[in-house]
Parts: structure tokens; sequence; C-alpha cells
């Protein structure tokens, strides 16, 4: 009789584990659809699309089978965004920005790509170099971060890791490429432009 109870509890713990597994798995799929739905259909920059767009990997662009997640656009439709109501000389409508945004997500992969293949590395010191040479070495720090969180919304290691990397890496390429050539900037804008050409991109969002 207790082996049949036994066997009995058994079997409805598995059916409850079952149950359980399977309810969690339709929640899962329910909040995909909506994140696809948000990403793909609405093209979304709402807090909660953003913020599933950061746990799960929807691509916005694939660049030679390489993803561009869609949190990284959002992020960067947002700082646009921003950055242009803070410059009340500058207004670009929807359009514009997602040009904008897009073609500097592409390009960045494509650098990406290039220094991998050139071996080429960016490293904190040369990042803070960079930001030190920008800003001076004798402005408030303070005042930096406060103007930095006005115009894009960023701390300075988000700045940093934005603006700085993607220049530092650009010069550092044009320098591994070209060496000292005077034209070296001119030579390595075109060869990047050419490789975004042959590249094969596969778009997921407005451009």
């Amino acid at each position: 009789m207790a082996k049949e109870e036994k066997v009995t509890k058994n079997s409805k713990n598995k059916k409850r584990g079952l149950f359980i597994a399977a309810l969690v798995i339709a929640v899962a799929l329910v909040i995909f659809t909506v994140g696809l739905i948000g990403v793909y259909g609405a093209h979304s920059t709402n807090f909660a699309i953003v913020a599933l767009s950061r746990i799960i990997p929807y691509p916005a662009v694939i660049v030679n089978w390489e993803p561009v997640s869609y949190f990284e656009y959002a992020q960067s439709i947002k700082t646009i965004t921003r950055f242009d109501e803070a410059q009340e000389e500058l207004s670009f409508d929807s359009l514009e920005v997602n040009q904008n945004v897009v073609n500097r997500l592409v390009t960045n992969k494509v650098l990406d790509q290039v220094a991998r293949e050139e071996d080429v590395k960016v490293f904190d010191y040369e990042i803070e170099k960079e930001f030190q040479s920008a800003v001076g070495e004798d402005e408030d720090e303070k005042e930096i971060e406060k103007n930095i969180k006005e115009l894009f919304g960023w701390d300075v290691e988000e700045y940093k890791q934005n603006v700085v990397f993607p220049f530092v890496l650009e010069k550092k390429l044009s320098e591994a490429l070209y060496g000292g050539d005077a034209d070296a900037p001119q030579k390595f804008a075109q060869y990047i432009q050419e490789r975004i050409s042959n590249s094969s991109i596969i778009y997921l969002v407005p451009h």
C-alpha cells in the first residue's frame, strides 16, 4: 500500500513539474513574441522593450553575419535624440536619426572586423590619454561629467567607450594600414566605405 502511495505521489510530482515547465516555456514565448512585435513591428525605444532587448539579443543589423544588437541601436537612438534636444540650433527628423545611427553602427562593426583582421587592439591607457587630450587636463572633472550627462545621458566611462574608443580605433587602423602618409585619413575613409559597400548587410530596422 505504501509503495502504491509513493508511486502515486511521484506521478503527481512529475505531472506538476511538467506543468510548471510548460508554463515557464509559455510565458517565455509570450515575452519573446511581445519583444519581437515591439522591436520589429513598432521599432520601439520605450523602457520595457529596450530592457527586454538587453536580455534577449534581438539583432538590429547583421553585418557579414555578425549581429549588432537592437539594444545598442535603441540606446543610440535615445542618445542622438537627447543630444538633438540639447542643441536648439540642430534638428533631425526620425528618418535622419535612424540613418545616422544605423550607418554608425554598421561602420563600427566593420571597423571591429578590420581590427581583428589586422590584429589591432585599443588599450585603456590609450583611451584615457585621448580623452584627457580632448577635454583638457585643467578642466573640472565634475563639470565634464555634468556636460556629458546633459548632452548624451552617459557617464564618463560610457562616453569613453562610445565616442573615444571608436575614434582611437580608427586612428590606429589608419596608421596600421597607411603608416604616416599625409593623406592616410582620406585613404582609410575610402577603404572603410569600400569595405562597407562590399559587405553583406541585413537591415532589420529602418535605415
